[in-house]
């Protein structure tokens, strides 16, 4: 598979393995930089809770709970439909497509919260869970393409769910002090 090598200029080196060259330390930075962005945005309704809950939004206790039911509904059957399509139309244009769906998502449930939409937040939660989990697929083979598994792959991986999930929890601490909220 040339997809896995890059070619060099001396003929007798002239397939080497991504894995074993530095780049794969490129592309394991590439993949938690991603899912720290995308664990930070699953998590963004945990640090808005206690402004959701007041004006102009005013949202209840279920209410807010909803933002993250919202995202698990198409995660009961998503993986099994995304992995087939990620078979059928390849690894690279799969993420392309999830991280489009990851994107709108965000923005959609962004613009909710500007305008104060609870309809439109929910949609947004909706879109973001619709490749949010599909894409564990694909970032565990790009582990996998980059990262021998005696080098900590999967471990590495989960550094970027920790690392988002501790980002977003002290944000509104931060942002709060940073902008006197």
């Amino acid at each position: 598979n040339s997809a896995l090598h890059l070619e060099s200029d001396h003929p007798q080196t002239a397939r080497v393995l991504v894995r074993q060259t530095n780049m794969r330390w490129l592309m394991l930075t590439f993949v938690c930089c991603f899912l720290l962005g995308s664990y930070f945005c699953y998590d963004n309704p945990a640090p808005l809770k206690h402004s959701l809950q007041q004006a102009p939004y005013n949202l209840s206790a279920s209410q807010w709970s909803s933002l993250y039911s919202i995202y698990s509904l198409p995660n009961m059957v998503m993986p099994l439909l995304g992995g087939i399509l990620i078979d059928r139309i390849g690894v690279r244009l799969g993420l392309l497509i999830f991280t489009i769906i990851l994107t709108l998502g965000q923005l959609i449930f962004a613009l909710g919260g500007y305008s104060a939409s609870y309809s439109t937040m929910m949609a947004g939660r909706f879109i973001f869970g619709l490749g949010g989990e599909t894409m564990n697929a694909p970032i565990a083979w790009l582990n996998g393409v980059f990262l021998p598994f005696h080098e900590a792959a999967l471990p590495l991986h989960d550094a970027g769910f920790v690392s988002g999930a501790t980002v977003v929890d002290n944000a509104r601490t931060y942002s709060g002090k940073l902008f006197r909220w």
